[in-house]
């Protein structure tokens, strides 16, 4: 098909004086800086190197103002020109996808028309109809430029085909439901009452009146292959294409997230070298643009990267681009480009903490391991130790929280909340208020040290748990039942927990019973009366001893635990009685009027 001259045919969209809401509205036509005739005048050299640089609406612009845009159209990757038109639109950017040569075409619907095994032929059929609607023929040669079992694939997705010399009346419930462009092949629609069936019409007519030889060929296939080997043809040729170019079967994807042990791992990168199976992209063509986020933020794997010899980091590069391919097919990424991008930098992240996991943080150390262990392993340990903490945090929830309700979420003060429940997600994700001095974002993970400033906090929850209602027997089903006031109070950090504790605390000490009922007034200012002392001329301290004597009482609770409970245990001591004491240096008195404001810490009736 003849191009025609680009001179003028935006004129009335990039001349000066555009009103603000109209470039808002079309920002592809305004944020190239070259204008046409600057376009041109470079060599083409020159317009691909700036083709590959451009996002995608850029990427557009400059195609269509191009003279030689089918040459640069197909020297595009098919991933970069589907993108392209995605950016502009389908009708918008057909003029693209017209320029295209058989195989971008092929792998455009590639992208598009397959979910893993199941074929979408309503989009394959939307490709050609607005192509049919730009320019019939042209649409005709290039859909007889694909494989015939792609066709046939599509076809009979909505038609069974008959022969008149073989067809008898009683075959057929519904006559009227047959049509026929001769006297040789009629057509029964399979689903007459969508409007597909028009559309359909129409590509039939331009194949049978452009590509008879073509279009018979189709029919006589259509008449003897059965609908599932036309499935099982397709999907294998599909399947063949797409491992062409360095994507593996979708099984073959998922076995990315296979669970590996991260301690073996790291052991047997510290005891051997093994041989490297991180096998570089063997496809000679241009990759895609899109592969930048493998590359663009700096982390302990570019680090480590760096310091390999030029050879050695191109393969490892090309060995991350093939695990980016697998990353791509196991989240059905391909035809989203927002998808695609968090997928890759999911991509370098995760392989990122593997490998910081592995090395035990060491650069020296990862170099060597870039260069002997399969990325694919340090990936699969990344995300091994990023699955045991969504695990963790399941369990706690199965555990505690979906049996107790709302409440019991309520338990967990700010930020470990917003750190449980962001890891709950899937994937397990990092809440930046986990570190002191963090935003508020929830995010992927990017480092090691935020899976285990998470972990830590994790960790926190589980104890806080397990020490009330296991240890101490507390019944969180009663507290998450009864009108008692936890939730009312400021979201301190681990404060509801703290007045849990220390209400079950001074019960014990007052009346010797260790429960969580609030504390009468009498009961309270005893408790004051024996545990604070004057500070100066104003407020009180916490008397010396305190800390020991309630660690004494809860060791004799966790005196069969692990060693990394009882430190958590003393810890939460100290804890405890800290914030008493922050507390106690307000008051002004002992008395229940005057210690009111201890409610933030003791359950008062």
């Amino acid at each position: 098909m003849a191009r025609q001259s680009n001179s003028g045919r935006r004129g009335n969209l990039t001349r000066p004086g555009l009103p603000e809401d109209l470039s808002r509205a079309f920002p592809a036509y305004r944020n190239l800086d070259l204008t046409e005739v600057e376009i041109n005048a470079l060599s083409q050299p020159e317009r691909l190197v700036l083709l590959r640089k451009l996002d995608y609406r850029r990427k557009y612009q400059l195609l269509t103002l191009s003279d030689d845009m089918e040459e640069l159209v197909r020297a595009m990757p098919a991933e970069d020109l589907y993108f392209t038109i995605e950016a502009a639109g389908r009708t918008d950017a057909m003029e693209l996808f017209a320029s295209a040569s058989p195989r971008q075409v092929t792998r455009i619907l590639d992208i598009t028309c397959w979910d893993h095994d199941r074929f979408n032929a309503d989009d394959m059929l939307d490709w050609f109809g607005y192509l049919v609607m730009l320019d019939p023929e042209m649409a005709i040669r290039k859909f007889c430029e694909l494989d015939p079992e792609l066709i046939m694939r599509m076809l009979a997705s909505y038609l069974r085909v008959r022969r008149f010399d073989w067809h008898e009346k009683s075959e057929c419930a519904d006559e009227d439901n047959l049509f026929s462009l001769d006297d040789t092949y009629a057509f029964e629609m399979l689903d007459p009452e969508t409007d597909r069936g028009e559309r359909l019409t129409v590509l039939l007519q331009m194949l049978y009146r452009f590509d008879y030889k073509h279009y018979k060929y189709i029919m006589e296939a259509l008449l003897w292959e059965s609908a599932m080997q036309l499935e099982e043809l397709s999907f294998k040729a599909h399947e063949n294409r797409l491992s062409d170019i360095g994507y593996p079967t979708y099984l073959e994807a998922l076995q990315l997230f296979s669970p590996i042990d991260p301690e073996r791992v790291r052991d047997k990168a510290r005891s051997e070298k093994p041989e490297t199976s991180s096998a570089p992209l063997t496809s000679n063509q241009e990759l895609p643009s899109f592969y930048g986020p493998l590359f663009e933020e700096d982390n302990f794997l570019m680090a480590a990267l760096r310091r390999l010899d030029e050879s050695r980091r191109q393969a490892v590069a090309e060995a991350m681009m093939g695990l980016g391919n697998r990353i791509l097919v196991a989240r059905k990424a391909l035809r989203d480009l927002d998808l695609v991008i968090r997928s890759l930098k999911e991509v370098r992240s995760i392989l990122s903490i593997g490998l910081e996991y592995v090395s035990d943080g060491e650069t020296d150390r990862a170099t060597e391991i870039l260069s002997n262990l399969s990325l694919s392993d340090l990936f699969r340990t990344g995300h091994s130790l990023t699955q045991r903490l969504h695990k963790s945090a399941k369990l706690i929830q199965e555990t505690h929280i979906k049996p107790n309700g709302r409440k019991a979420l309520d338990l967990i003060g700010s930020p470990d909340r917003d750190v449980f429940l962001a890891l709950l997600r899937q994937p397990a994700a990092y809440f930046e208020g986990a570190e002191p001095g963090g935003g508020m974002e929830i995010r992927p993970f990017e480092r090691l040290s935020e899976l285990q400033q998470s972990s830590l906090r994790l960790q926190r929850i589980r104890f806080l748990f397990d020490l009330h209602f296991a240890v101490l027997a507390l019944d969180l089903g009663e507290i998450s039942e009864r009108s008692v006031p936890l939730y009312m109070e400021p979201a301190g950090e681990n404060l509801r927990f703290i007045k849990l504790f220390l209400t079950v605390y001074a019960r014990m000490r007052t009346v010797g019973q260790a429960d969580y009922r609030p504390l009468s007034p009498e009961e309270f200012e005893a408790f004051l009366t024996e545990n604070l002392e004057k500070s100066g001329e104003s407020g009180f301290s916490v008397r010396d001893g305190l800390s020991g004597e309630i660690a004494n009482w809860l060791a004799g609770y966790v005196e069969n635990r692990d060693e990394t409970f009882r430190r958590m245990a003393r810890e939460w001591v100290v804890r405890c009685v800290d914030v008493f004491g922050e507390l106690a240096g307000e008051l002004t008195g002992k008395s229940r009027r005057e210690a009111i404001g201890l409610s933030r810490i003791f359950l008062l009736a």
